[in-house]
């Protein structure tokens, strides 16, 4: 069975950190794990997550420099196959959210799925993940990292850049999939996102993504061109091979045809020398046939004469 690492990060959110908590213990899928990392809060989360410390694997309450350094200060206690972050106010779907996604092995480097977002005066909004995770989706939108399973030694591999106090996640897609990791769709909502998080409201928005589009997204559409200039390329010169192939084709189907209308010039030919053979071969037979013939008639006719001869007598 898959092995799954759910992580945490709170800062001062008791009443986000009981809604996801109640959401991972829900969770009919039995191999998985709960880690939490808190921010050092003042609020009763660290008092809850004492209380609550039979249900957690590993947690720790600390400062620390930001949400992507605390999420890469989970990674080395994930014991997991794949990590998924769901943070505090962050729900799984439903109860069966694992089960549904696990219900058989998979292999890809990153699992995801849609999402619903759900607004502060009560309205949700379902968004539906591309079905095929390309540069070209990833550089149009992000991708709700609530809703993706990633392989965790990747993750171990290649960390957030916390350069980053936004947008890492984005910075991440982009990075997978220039490195050709495998992605996979599964047909399932994923997890409840909590709008109105750092993402939505932080004023660095603007600035990381602009830092987004020099250090991620224009190295990775440079990347993108030159590859496509390069299969370009190849295709004309397949091109010229192609048209080569055809020609060397067109000459062999003609030389073929000569052949062909020479193989049936020689069969008529054969045809008529066979026919003067047989020919031959019948005056040749009346030839040799002749001489007994003429004795035959000779014996015939005298036979004739000696009956008339005796007749007389």
């Amino acid at each position: 069975m898959t092995k799954v690492s759910i992580i945490t990060i709170n800062l001062n959110n008791l009443k986000g950190l009981k809604a996801t908590y109640e959401s991972v213990v829900a969770q009919t899928y039995a191999d998985k794990e709960w880690i939490v990392i808190d921010g050092g809060s003042t609020h009763g989360d660290r008092e809850f997550l004492e209380q609550h410390q039979a249900d957690i694997d590993y947690w720790v309450s600390e400062s620390d420099k930001g949400v992507y350094n605390a999420m890469n200060k989970a990674i080395p206690h994930a014991t997991g196959d794949y990590v998924i972050y769901m943070n505090s106010g962050d729900t799984f779907y439903n109860s069966n959210t694992l089960s549904n996604v696990f219900s058989t092995a998979p292999t890809a480097d990153v699992i995801y799925g849609d999402w619903m977002q759900l607004f502060s005066d009560g309205h949700k909004v379902g968004i539906s993940a591309p079905k095929t995770f390309s540069l070209d989706a990833i550089c149009r939108s992000n991708i709700c990292h609530q809703a993706i399973f990633t392989k965790t030694d990747i993750m171990r591999q290649s960390p957030y850049d916390e350069q980053y106090s936004v947008y890492a996640d984005w910075a991440k897609w982009i990075e997978l999939t220039l490195k050709k990791h495998t992605f996979e769709y599964v047909p399932y909502t994923i997890c409840n996102f909590l709008m109105g998080g750092i993402c939505c409201t932080s004023d660095r928005q603007e600035a990381e993504r602009q830092m987004l589009r020099e250090r991620e997204l224009s190295p990775a559409l440079l990347q993108t061109l030159t590859s496509y200039d390069r299969q370009l390329s190849d295709i004309s010169m397949l091109t010229q091979e192609n048209r080569q192939q055809a020609q060397d084709i067109q000459r062999q189907a003609q030389d073929i045809q000569r052949l062909a209308q020479d193989n049936s010039t020689l069969s008529q030919a054969l045809q008529l020398a066979h026919s003067e053979q047989q020919r031959q071969q019948k005056v040749a037979e009346a030839y040799l046939s002749y001489p007994v013939f003429k004795l035959m008639f000779k014996i015939i006719r005298a036979y004739r004469k000696h009956i008339k001869k005796n007749e007389l007598y």
